[in-house]
């Protein structure tokens, strides 16, 4: 049986965003980012909360992932994120993102963890 899977990012009308940090202390997120081209600003909301405005709205999010590469290892680290909401069809709005442990309890990266959050939007309400 095949898998079949439809990547967003060959659409037209959809861009393309990459986020990478290199977490501080207790998750802060710093001046520069490892990759961050159309990403307006970053603000780190509660324990492992982050939200992520990009530098243009759009009609919808259309592909979303969010992982933590540990510094070190840990169980009880940061190692997936999920989109919890969002609002990029609002001027200013973007997306909020909650990092877990594998057991999927909230938690900030640690000192060190490189953060990556890759989404798309759609910049047209009629596309599917």
């Amino acid at each position: 049986m095949s898998h079949n899977s439809y990547d967003h990012r060959a659409l037209r009308g959809v861009k393309v965003y990459d986020l990478a940090f290199t977490s501080g202390a207790s998750g802060a997120v710093p001046t520069f980012f490892l990759r961050g081209r159309g990403i307006k600003s970053v603000t780190r909301n509660a324990t492992g909360k982050y939200t992520i405005v990009p530098t243009r709205n759009g009609a919808d999010v259309v592909d979303f992932e969010a992982w933590a590469e540990q510094a070190s290892f840990s169980l009880s680290g940061a190692v997936w994120g999920c989109m919890v909401s969002q609002n990029v069809a609002t001027a200013g709005g973007g997306i909020v993102v909650q990092f877990c442990t594998a057991a999927g309890a909230a938690v900030d990266p640690s000192n060190g963890d490189i953060v990556k959050v890759t989404f798309g939007i759609k910049h047209s309400a009629g596309m599917q």
